[in-house]
């Protein structure tokens, strides 16, 4: 027996772009799920104007669907479209169901969810900036309405694009905060800056776009047991592309594109990341995929934060929150001051939510009588030790052939273990195009470890202003107050890729232990510019091999090939140099070695 097919025509959708579908797609999936696991919604080749409850924010959807089993949404691929009305809420949000495709839909926004225009006037020493809000767009008043507290919010802010190109515009901040805008006429904003300096890295001509903030996910997935996210294609998103929390089983997202609509003047696509996976249980495969234009990461997977409040004994905790622990989860302890990690552990009983026991027992884990309610980037520092759980970290994660350029962030930043990171290109993101660290001062982690990145392509990634102070491929272990004085990074192995035109070094590896490098080459020349430039930083590093690394640096201010700091393990136990072919100009050395304050002036052999 064939499984049901619906049809949302059947329930009075449509799909002419005018008529709001919401009602009747709802009618169709209703019934799919009551029909049982197998069953289909099918969408025809059409645009379908669709929306979410008045008022809706990051916690409303145009479609929720919960606990449904073995469904399918089913569109024609580069056909079917849903319009969401909806600026600030998300399209589709799964909650607790098993094994869920979404397959040939197209997801786009009228009115889109971000403001775009060109910078008309600059005051740098007022901090102050004009832009002529793009035709078509809405007003800064009602994408960003002012309260009395947004505009000390970390997350009002914007980016600077070449308008020519339509690119992350090199040198200028990451994410430039909007303390202040103000109407001047019909469509022309005066924008204050948080940092008045930053005024300096941009000018007339120049085009600004800034997000709405706490906007729902194009596609959530939340508590789901298996989902497929095949042949999507995503134009605008109000925050997150796609998300996973708290899910397991397989989690695949293959042929999935993420960009602004062609055809159109668009500066921007997704919100926030493509990919965002907080807390699943097994990492999801990443296949065949284009992501570009969004104002964060390409993709980041994490365990959650959770803060220690009480030590009962060495082998018993209480921590903020554990609603995503199971007994039999391997668990991490971080001291995030100095970025120690304590140890790692089995749990063996968790009970009220908050206390969990383990084994074998940690000793010297820490907490405070100051406990913050919730930890909040930028806040004040942790005076307490945290917990990450292992077994919700993604590990397993694959990310294969896929594309990730043109956006303001890092194409991926990854604190798993257990991933495999092999034959994509990453190409003019604003961050470094492969991040693998933990961020204490961030709700996230753990310290990562077991990651293999092979066969990539970085093409003039690190674009913003900061990047004179990292790598195109950055490794790295920290604290709160920057690098760890510990190798706390684990098994790394990085081989056979090509880093072009990188940033101020090519790679950096900072707070490692056990990293292969093999048969990688950089290749940079005098297009950009920095202060100083290298191709390979070592930094509180041991047990590290560099095995047939090729650089090609002819900028004129590259120092050396290879910089080692004196925190690197002394002798080979901190670095095995073999096969190095160093093209540089003739002022740079080779490899330059800070523990001995000797330069080695001969390529080692």
């Amino acid at each position: 027996m064939s499984a049901p097919v619906f049809h949302v025509a059947d329930f009075g959708a449509k799909g002419d772009g005018v008529t709001d579908d919401t009602a009747a797609i709802n009618r169709t999936i209703l019934a799919a799920c009551q029909a049982g696991p197998g069953a289909t919604v099918r969408l025809a080749a059409k645009r379908y104007r669709v929306s979410a409850p008045t008022k809706a924010g990051a916690g409303q959807y145009c479609f929720t669907v919960s606990g449904a089993k073995g469904l399918t949404i089913q569109g024609v691929a580069g056909a079917t479209e849903l319009i969401s009305s909806s600026f600030k809420a998300g399209v589709f949000g799964f909650h607790g169901c098993t094994n869920v495709y979404m397959r040939g839909l197209t997801v786009d926004y009228d009115p889109l969810p971000f403001i775009q225009g060109g910078i008309t006037a600059v005051d740098v020493s007022q901090g102050t900036f004009d832009v002529q809000v793009d035709a078509g767009y809405l007003a800064f008043d009602v994408l960003v309405p002012p309260t009395a507290t947004w505009e000390k919010s970390t997350g009002q802010w914007g980016v600077v694009i070449e308008r020519a190109t339509r690119r992350f515009k090199p040198g200028t901040p990451s994410a430039m905060l909007i303390d202040s805008f103000t109407l001047l006429n019909s469509r022309t904003w005066r924008l204050k800056l948080k940092h008045p300096v930053e005024a300096r890295t941009f000018a007339v001509g120049d085009a600004f776009a800034m997000r709405a903030v706490h906007g729902g996910s194009a596609l959530l997935f939340a508590g789901c047991n298996g989902a497929v996210v095949e042949r999507v294609m995503i134009y605008a998103a109000a925050g997150l592309c796609m998300a996973f929390v708290q899910c397991e089983g397989d989690l695949v997202v293959r042929r999935v594109t993420v960009r602004p609509r062609p055809g159109t003047t668009r500066l921007l696509s997704g919100n926030a990341d493509g990919i965002h996976c907080q807390a699943v249980r097994k990492g999801p495969l990443v296949e065949a995929c284009h992501f570009e234009g969004m104002t964060d990461d390409g993709m980041n997977t994490y365990a959650r934060t959770l803060m220690v409040t009480k030590v009962v004994s060495p082998g018993e905790l209480w921590v903020q929150h554990s609603s995503d622990m199971r007994v039999g989860d391997r668990i991490q302890v971080l001291e995030p001051r100095s970025g120690l990690v304590r140890g790692e552990a089995n749990v063996v009983s968790v009970a009220d939510h908050q206390r969990i026991m383990f084994d074998p027992p940690i000793v010297g884990v820490s907490t405070s009588t100051n406990i913050l309610t919730g930890l909040v980037s930028l806040a004040n520092p942790l005076d307490a030790d945290v917990v990450y759980n292992l077994s919700t970290c993604g590990a397993g994660y694959v990310i294969r052939k896929n594309y990730f350029g043109n956006f303001r962030g890092r194409g991926l930043v990854l604190r798993g273990i257990k991933g495999l990171i092999e034959d994509n290109v990453f190409e003019r993101t604003s961050g470094p195009g492969i991040a693998i660290a933990n961020e204490p001062h961030w709700p996230e982690g753990p310290v990562p470890r077991d990651i293999v990145i092979r066969g990539n392509q970085l093409r003039e990634v690190g674009l913003d202003g900061g990047s004179c102070h990292g790598g195109a491929l950055d490794v790295m272990a920290l604290g709160l107050n920057g690098v760890s004085p510990f190798a706390g990074v684990k098994n790394i192995r990085i081989e056979k890729n090509t880093i072009f035109n990188p940033p101020a070094q090519g790679l950096c590896l900072r707070g490692c232990d056990g990293v292969q490098l093999i048969a990688n080459q950089i290749i940079a020349d005098n297009s950009r510019s920095f202060p100083s430039s290298l191709g390979l930083s070592l930094t509180t590093c041991t047990h590290v091999t560099v095995t047939g690394l090729v650089i090609h640096d002819q900028r004129p201010k590259t120092r050396c090939g290879i910089e080692i700091q004196p925190s690197v393990a002394a002798g080979e136990t901190g670095v095995k140099i073999s096969g190095l072919k160093a093209d540089l100009v003739s002022t740079a050395l080779p490899v330059l070695d800070r523990r001995s304050n000797e330069a080695i002036k001969k390529t080692p052999k």
